[in-house]
């Protein structure tokens, strides 16, 4: 790589790291397995190991931030900054990745990573994705170096972390399209054009695997962002064949398509609502000593609840939630718009529960995020 590359190369960086956390600005609230790793941070960080137990299979982005956490520092801010810088310190093995697969590929390689909308959102969330393709990128440029057990030992750890979900919400169709493979994909017929050669077949086929693992299990959203370094490389391969004007108005069209991607492919602002109720729940209508009972991660996180624990469904519990031995330890219940359609589970709680009255602001929140709220009745 030359040294004009090498400097285009540290701008790059630069500017990924910067756009990620502009577009944090905008997050209303971690991701939802963010919270996930947040929550071990904090237990971590206050002495409880214990809860490595919660979060054994997958323990590093928490082993990470808890550090910060102990130190002092805001959780969701933490998880933020070490997302953003990971996400930016990923552009240099992906460049040298497809520099070593092709002379001229590690740019424009990099510059499709520093705008790719899935991972610059999820680490606006501070989710685990900046780490895993930091790692999946890694695993790349040891695959080019033809260091091929160290690529295969990296590839299992990214495979073992498994998806990362952003948001509480499915998005539709199309932009589940936009956010994991994004407008990059369009650029990989141009790995079709001679001279082609056998090294590019490997993330090829890796590439292949996951969309067809994404469109069996529906992980558009949160399996491909996590392995887009290797787009980011094939992309980068197939701008390199091209005369260099045209490569660079192509370039500048796709990272344009998805810095747009990437500014309006966020939560809404209503999601914020998953962080601040539980707290409002807690301060103002609960009696001392309830909790928050949800099955969203995200609400029990706020409430001060383990995230990670697969609690039974409302549906399983509301018999232990109501009748006149039932446990008032529970001050009120957040349900999902499929939980609340559920009629006779609600039928089952209204001798113990009643709509929850909110200030006007909060429920419009509410009502926009499609949640509901039942308080134990006085």
């Amino acid at each position: 790589m030359s040294k004009g590359d090498q400097r285009a190369l540290l701008w790059l960086c630069c500017a990924a790291i910067c756009w990620r956390w502009f577009v944090g600005l905008r997050a209303p609230l971690p991701g939802v397995d963010a919270c996930r790793d947040l929550w071990l941070a904090e237990q971590l960080a206050a002495g409880q190991f214990a809860s490595l137990v919660d979060r054994a299979w997958e323990p590093l982005y928490g082993l990470l931030l808890a550090p910060a956490l102990a130190l002092g520092a805001t959780p969701f801010a933490a998880a933020q900054v070490a997302a953003c810088l990971l996400g930016g310190l990923a552009l240099v093995p992906i460049a040298m990745a497809a520099e070593r697969l092709r002379e001229g590929a590690g740019v424009p390689a990099a510059a499709i990573a520093m705008a790719a909308a899935g991972p610059v959102v999820a680490a606006g969330a501070g989710s685990a994705t900046s780490m895993f393709v930091l790692l999946s990128a890694f695993s790349l440029w040891a695959y080019a170096a033809r260091r091929f057990v160290l690529s295969v030992g990296l590839l299992l750890v990214v495979i073992a972390g498994g998806t990362d979900q952003v948001a509480s919400h499915p998005i539709p169709g199309f932009e589940q399209l936009r956010y994991g493979l994004g407008a990059s994909v369009v650029l990989l017929p141009l790995l079709l054009l001679s001279p082609r050669a056998r090294r590019f077949a490997a993330p090829a086929l890796v590439l292949l695997a996951l969309l067809v693992v994404a469109a069996s299990v529906d992980a558009w959203t949160t399996l491909l962002p996590v392995h887009s370094a290797v787009l980011a490389v094939l992309a980068g391969l197939g701008l390199a064949r091209l005369p260099l004007r045209v490569r660079d108005l192509l370039l500048a069209l796709v990272v344009a398509a998805e810095c747009h991607a990437a500014w309006t492919l966020g939560e809404p602002e209503a999601a914020v609502v998953e962080r601040i109720l539980p707290r409002y729940l807690l301060s103002r209508v609960h009696e001392e000593g309830q909790v928050v009972l949800s099955t969203m991660p995200r609400v029990r996180w706020a409430a001060g609840l383990n995230p990670a624990v697969a609690a039974k469904s409302l549906s399983q519990l509301s018999g232990e939630l109501s009748g006149p031995r039932a446990s008032r330890h529970v001050g009120s219940i957040v349900m999902t718009e499929v939980e609340a359609k559920d009629a006779s589970m609600r039928a089952l709680l209204a001798s113990s529960f009643e709509r929850a009255e909110l200030p006007p602001n909060l429920q419009d929140l509410l009502d926009a995020h499609g949640l509901s709220v039942l308080c134990r009745r006085r």
